[in-house]
């Protein structure tokens, strides 16, 4: 009930230090890992430690709008890299390196953030090489690791020591539930205590009765326990949405079936007003993003993205039919 580290409860980063070792393949000790209140505010942590004003950071395109404001808030001039079926591309990765001085690159490599799309191993390869190369910090956002459908499960890019700097960031929200606020950030050890020495300016220190509660579960090895239990609740929930994507949309959308993480992006064989059509649907109960946002210029996707996780199947079977209603 008293004042603890900065970094978080102690118990809870052993946990944690534990679980990166054995199942993602990420040799980290305690004092290397921050505890935050959620990946936002770890990427948040990491961009003002880490990041100068003009700095150039690269970024994904399309992508996760919230982190590009955090880098503009600590000064980085963003440069957006496009994605395809097979990830970040590398070549424009490259060229952009022999260009200019690159700072770092912010990545989803698991399961990107909208497209869903899985890294390819050569890619992985590649960018970790360039890293290498160039001098860059590899930030890179896991934030749904456990919730992959192969039979193998790609290792983060932080697990491969041979390339540059790498600062991984994750969370326990998605693994437990939106309202429990844990993510964490690792890094070398001068870079973590930088960034909580920033952190104990705006926070003094997380909810340490929650990281208590956390960190006991894991060690108890209840979270692990859960974490099977939802695997295989997403995994049925991912292949009855790819059956009713079959079944009323096969004739009005590509998508390509996600290896893994909680939702699939749908690109519309016709062009459709994507404002209008996410107004349409929210008209009718069906609350979807508009997918615009998630372009850096601001240029229609002509897609959703469609999350299938907290939807039983017949709630996943109304949606699409909504959805092809409205179409």
């Amino acid at each position: 009930m008293g004042y603890s580290s900065e970094l978080g409860n102690e118990l809870l980063r052993e946990n944690i230090a534990h679980m990166l070792s054995q199942y993602r393949g990420i040799p980290v000790q305690a004092d290397e890992i921050l505890i935050t209140r959620g990946s936002q505010m770890a990427l948040y942590l990491t961009a003002l430690s880490l990041i100068q004003p003009g700095d150039v950071v690269l970024i994904e395109n399309p992508g996760y709008a919230p982190a590009w404001q955090v880098l503009r808030q600590a000064g980085a001039q963003l440069i957006p890299i496009p994605v395809d079926d097979e990830g970040i591309q590398i070549e424009a990765v490259e060229s952009v390196c022999r260009r200019t001085s690159v700072k770092a690159l912010l990545t989803t490599p698991q399961h990107q953030f909208p497209t869903t799309v899985t890294l390819k191993a050569d890619r992985r390869m590649a960018l970790l090489e360039l890293s290498h190369q160039y001098g860059f910090t590899i930030i890179e956002d896991d934030y749904d690791h456990e919730f992959h459908y192969g039979t193998k499960v790609p290792l983060p890019l932080a697990s491969f020591a041979h390339g540059g700097p790498i600062l991984y960031i994750s969370s326990l929200s998605k693994l437990i539930a939106p309202a429990v606020r844990i993510g964490f950030v690792t890094g070398p050890p001068a870079f973590i205590q930088a960034a909580a020495t920033l952190r104990s300016i705006i926070d003094r220190q997380g909810d340490n009765v929650l990281e208590q509660a956390v960190a006991e579960l894991m060690q108890a090895g209840e979270i692990q326990k859960h974490a099977r239990r939802a695997l295989n609740v997403y995994r049925q929930r991912h292949a009855q949405t790819h059956q009713f994507l079959q079944q009323y949309l096969a004739d009005a959308v590509t998508y390509r079936v996600p290896e893994g993480g909680l939702a699939y992006w749908i690109r519309f064989n016709q062009s459709r007003n994507i404002p209008e059509l996410t107004k349409q649907l929210q008209q009718q109960g069906v609350s979807v993003i508009d997918t615009d946002a998630f372009s850096y210029e601001g240029a229609g996707l002509n897609a959703l993205r469609i999350g299938f996780a907290s939807l039983t199947s017949p709630e996943m079977e109304q949606v699409l039919q909504v959805l092809q209603k409205t179409l």
